[in-house]
Formats: structure tokens, C-alpha cells, sequence
């Protein structure tokens, strides 16, 4: 497979990520945004229920058993779509992140598959929510997270931050820039080619926010002390 792009810290294949997954399973973690069957205007992929109904039975299922934990943001309206998650995170913002049948939407769920990062090795409980109103910045998508915001999802969802992170559905990369940003290996997918080409130039762009990095540096230390048995990084093509 010949990557799109490629670079120390992040790899990106143009191409439907039900063509890659066998080839680059296992995966440590899973993060992903995927599409929500209401009809947006995405550059290749048709935005319908029955798509995304084939994208849950063929690729979500899939990635629930090929992946130590599996992160996903679906959406209000589509949660009974997805297999029952081990829980269900949620990012409030108190300005509101869209809206739905019933007024502003000022939250929305992420749904976690596996055990809680910072319990499974005995650095204790964390919050179930995330408090964010950051707006997301317009990279010609019609749906980028807010690359703050995401930077805090992968934090919360991973206490290891060797762990490599992959994310079939990466739409403008946004994910792929949060782990660029904390230092951390990431592979990317996305059907469409424009939309290929944005997350590069967004990986190109920026040098390491060195910040980020720092701040996870306390939780890394503790986890590498506390773990006798570290996540092993198995990820073909980010080692």
C-alpha cells in the first residue's frame, strides 16, 4: 500500500478503509469521527442511512474486535445505530454544537469500547465529560472537530502516549494533527482525495506544539511506572 502522505508521525492513505483494515490490524486505539446520515455534503461519500448502516456492520464491528479500545463521535441521532458501547463519554458545550428536533444540541456522545485507560493500570478515575465551546476552523470540510477539543478526547481515551492511534473516517485530520501535536504516531483513511489533501497540508504546516506534549508527559511517567505490562505498539506502518 502506498501511502498518500507520509511523514515521522503520521501516515494517510486515500482509499476506503474497508480495503486497509486487515492489512494494518491490530490496532491499539481507534478514534474517529464518522459520517451521520443526514445528508451532508461530504466531497465522494453519498451521506445516507443505509450507508452508514453498511459502515457500522462492516467496518465498526470489525474494528470493536481488532482493537484494544475503540473511540467513536456518532452523533445524537445515530447512538442506537452503533453495537452497546462499555460506556458512553460526552462533550458538553454550553453554546451549543448544532441542533435537533428538541432545540440546541449541547452535547454530544462518545462512545468507548474496552476498559478506561487510567483504571486498567491504576491511575483511578476520570470524568466522563469534556467541557468545550471551541468552534471548529473551516479546513473546506463540512464537519471538522475542534482540534482542542479532540486533542482532550485522545488525551481521556489514552494514558499511554506511545500508543500509535488510527482513524478510518479522517476527513480533514483532524485527529491526525491532535496526535501530530502530542507527539504520537498516527494512521489516517479517507475515501476522498481532496479531502486527503487538506490533512496534509494541515500536517505540513505546523511544527510540534511542544505544549501538548508536556502536558502529557505527568501521566506518562506514571503509567510507565505503574504498568508492568505496556501496550504494545503493533500498528504497521507508523513504527
Amino acid at each position: 500500500m502506498r501511502p498518500y502522505y507520509q511523514d515521522e508521525f503520521v501516515t494517510i492513505y486515500n482509499g476506503d478503509c474497508r480495503d486497509f483494515i486487515d492489512s494494518l490490524a491490530p490496532f491499539q486505539l481507534v478514534c474517529t469521527d464518522p459520517p451521520y446520515a443526514n445528508g451532508t455534503g461530504y466531497d465522494v461519500y453519498l451521506d445516507t442511512d443505509e450507508n452508514l448502516r453498511s459502515l457500522v456492520s462492516e467496518v465498526i464491528v470489525k474494528l470493536i474486535g481488532l482493537s484494544s479500545r475503540v473511540v467513536i463521535s456518532p452523533g445524537v441521532a445515530n447512538i442506537a445505530l452503533y453495537p452497546r458501547p462499555t460506556w458512553t463519554l460526552a462533550w458538553i458545550s454550553s453554546a451549543g454544537c448544532g441542533s435537533g428536533p428538541w432545540g440546541f444540541c449541547c452535547w454530544q456522545p462518545i462512545l468507548v469500547y474496552g476498559k478506561c485507560p487510567y483504571m486498567e493500570v491504576g491511575l483511578g478515575r476520570m470524568p466522563d465529560i469534556l467541557m468545550s465551546n471551541e468552534r471548529s476552523v473551516d479546513y473546506d470540510h463540512p464537519c471538522p472537530k475542534p482540534l482542542n477539543l479532540w486533542k482532550s478526547v485522545i488525551k481521556r481515551v489514552s494514558a499511554n502516549s506511545l500508543c500509535p492511534i488510527f482513524d478510518p473516517f479522517m476527513g480533514s485530520g483532524t485527529t491526525l494533527r491532535a496526535a501530530k501535536d502530542a507527539g504520537r504516531k498516527a494512521i489516517g483513511i479517507d475515501i476522498s482525495e481532496k479531502y486527503c489533501e487538506i490533512a496534509a497540508e494541515r500536517m505540513s504546516q505546523c511544527v510540534l506544539d511542544l505544549g501538548a506534549q508536556n502536558t502529557m508527559e505527568a501521566g506518562e511517567t506514571a503509567y510507565n511506572s505503574r504498568s508492568t505490562q505496556p501496550e504494545q505498539l503493533s500498528l504497521d506502518g507508523v513504527l
